[in-house]
């Protein structure tokens, strides 16, 4: 699978042209690494779908979604995007954050009910014990595991998280990152982990990607 991406974004002073293109033959991950303010998230949110910029061209395993006047909107990407901040149900508990996103996906595997993924998913995180807390009681390192598994239970087909554990202790991020490499080799996801950090980088067993 590939991804390329021929971006030019601007806001205000700052300018990046993007001109990318990723084979993920050569690893599954692909590591982001670059100092703040440099346009990581900006790239990240051009590929989900989530921002546009003119002119454009975006383009995953020989999918086209963004090209002149194409633009393929976030929800039909099979992207799953983990930010920084939480962007969880507030009415919703843990375990029914996790639940809406394993009915709306089409991609779970065969013979998996939606209970049996969610229940996974959980242990496999460390989340058991929190399932029917609301956002609202959780911390932030427990509201950022609850984002990481609902984007996972979306088993989409590219993941992309940007600085998804910036909230975590470095035994937690060993133990979470070894999660998300052993369900991303699994379900076949292809992800782009970007952070500033070289171990979490070098946990992923990443490749390093260049912006500009």
């Amino acid at each position: 699978m590939n991804l390329r991406c021929q971006l030019t974004i601007e806001r205000g002073d700052f300018c990046l042209d993007l001109d990318l293109n990723t084979d993920f033959s050569i690893a599954s991950t692909q590591g982001l690494s670059a100092p703040s303010g440099y346009g990581k998230t900006s790239f990240l949110r051009a590929v989900a779908g989530l921002d546009f910029y003119k002119g454009g061209v975006v383009e995953f395993d020989g999918v086209i979604w963004q090209s002149g006047r194409l633009w393929v909107p976030p929800q039909k990407r099979e992207v799953g995007y983990v930010s920084q901040e939480d962007s969880l149900f507030a009415h919703l508990s843990a375990h029914d954050n996790l639940l809406y996103a394993a009915r709306r996906t089409q991609r779970r595997p065969n013979g998996v009910s939606e209970q049996a993924s969610v229940e996974s998913v959980l242990k496999g995180l460390g989340l058991e014990a929190l399932k029917e807390l609301y956002p609202r009681d959780l911390s932030g390192g427990q509201k950022q595991r609850v984002s990481i598994a609902r984007t996972l239970l979306s088993y989409p087909k590219l993941l992309l998280m940007d600085e998804p554990l910036s909230s975590l202790d470095s035994e937690s991020k060993a133990s979470i990152i070894a999660y998300i490499k052993s369900f991303t080799s699994e379900h076949d996801v292809k992800v782009i982990y970007a952070s500033h950090i070289p171990e979490e980088l070098a946990l992923m067993g990443s490749v390093e990607l260049s912006l500009g």
